[in-house]
Parts: structure tokens; C-alpha cells; sequence
């Protein structure tokens, strides 16, 4: 699996702009790219407009970014013409429930961190992960699903993605997250990550 992040600084306030065209134009098109496995847009509390896709693999995203893009600038550009902040790379461990029924109004909250300054390989932190994560995550009420990356061209970098089904199950989830690293990270990773958190605004198959 491969993910991808995406950023518009400081364009949250645009997502009532943003989230119709969205909705009604780029999800029907990334549902018929091959390999598409999900995505979600959200405004982040610290300001920003923020996607993630999903795709079974990096050559069929790249792929249907290829086949986006013109769509993109056209329809959004008026908007967000600035390009985004991207961040991609394969997913080394993924963990999904299966979708439930949101009441009317109600919303996926999605929290990503990065990671800078990792000291051990993909392959290492992907088993550190499932051993360490994993397992309280599991326990969590309203749980939706995980995907950890490494970044592309650079095993020093990665992250996280998590939904949760309301935003009181994401702040817990940030709690515990912090419990996490303020326990096991030392000497994994030297910085402390930058969090990103928001209710989506549009999301599919995800």
C-alpha cells in the first residue's frame, strides 16, 4: 500500500470552497484510477487543508496523480494556487476495521504525525510498531484504522496516520500517542513529531 499527504498551508478556512468540489468531482474520478484505496480531506485545527490517499502501490498512485492533476488545477486552483506541501511513501504497517455506520452529521477524525530523525530501519520500526502500537490502539473505542509509512528516499523520515470515529476518541488517541513516545521512542526517534489533526470533510472507501 502507498499513502499520500497533501497540504495547503493556511487554506483550512477554504474547505467550504473546497469540500463540494471535492465531493462531487475528484472522488468520483479517484474511484475509477485503478489501485485507488481511499481518501479524505480535512481542515486541520492548526490551519491547514490536508488530503490522504491511499493506493494499493506507488506506481498506481502515480499514476492517478497523473490523471488528477489537470483537474486539480482547473478546479481548484482559484482556491489553492499555491502547490501543496506533498508527503508520500509506502505503508509498512496497516490496520483497518471494518467501515460502520456514522449518524447523520457525524464524521471520521483523522490524526497524522511525522516523524523525524528515525534510527532504525522500515523494517525494524514496522515490528516495533505492531508489538508497541498496534495492541493499544486495538483497545481504543471508535478505532477506525492506522497506516504507518517511511517516506520516500529517506528512511530517517516517517509517520502515521489514524482514524478515529469522533474527536473525542482522536484526543485520546493523543494522549496515548504521547504516553507512547514519552516511553518507547527514546533513541528511536530524536524529534518529536508534528501532529496534524481535523474532521474530514469529504472521505471515501476509507
Amino acid at each position: 500500500m502507498y499513502l499520500m499527504i497533501r497540504k495547503h498551508a493556511d487554506k483550512a478556512a477554504a474547505m467550504p470552497l473546497l469540500a463540494p468540489r471535492v465531493r462531487d468531482s475528484l472522488v468520483p474520478l479517484l474511484k475509477q484510477a485503478p489501485g485507488f484505496a481511499g481518501y479524505c480531506v480535512f481542515a486541520s485545527e492548526d490551519g491547514h487543508a490536508v488530503s490522504v490517499t491511499l493506493f494499493d502501490d506507488q506506481q498506481t498512485a502515480l499514476r492517478a496523480e497523473a490523471q488528477v492533476h489537470p483537474w486539480m488545477v482547473s478546479a481548484l486552483g482559484d482556491i489553492v494556487a499555491d502547490p501543496p506541501e506533498i508527503v508520500a511513501g509506502n505503508v509498512l504497517v496497516a490496520e483497518e476495521v471494518p467501515p460502520m455506520r456514522l449518524a447523520a452529521g457525524d464524521s471520521l477524525f483523522v490524526v497524522v504525525r511525522y516523524y523525524d530523525g528515525l534510527t532504525s530501519s522500515p523494517d525494524w520500526m514496522a515490528r516495533w510498531v505492531r508489538a508497541n502500537i498496534l495492541p493499544p490502539l486495538r483497545e481504543q473505542a471508535g478505532f477506525r484504522g492506522f497506516y504507518n509509512f517511511s517516506r520516500d528516499g529517506d528512511g530517517t523520515r516517517g509517520g502515521s496516520v489514524i482514524l478515529w470515529h469522533g474527536r473525542e476518541s482522536a484526543v485520546q488517541s493523543g494522549k496515548l500517542a504521547a504516553l507512547i513516545d514519552a516511553a518507547k521512542l527514546t533513541g528511536i526517534a530524536w524529534n518529536r513529531p508534528d501532529v496534524m489533526i481535523g474532521r474530514t470533510a469529504v472521505s471515501a472507501a476509507m
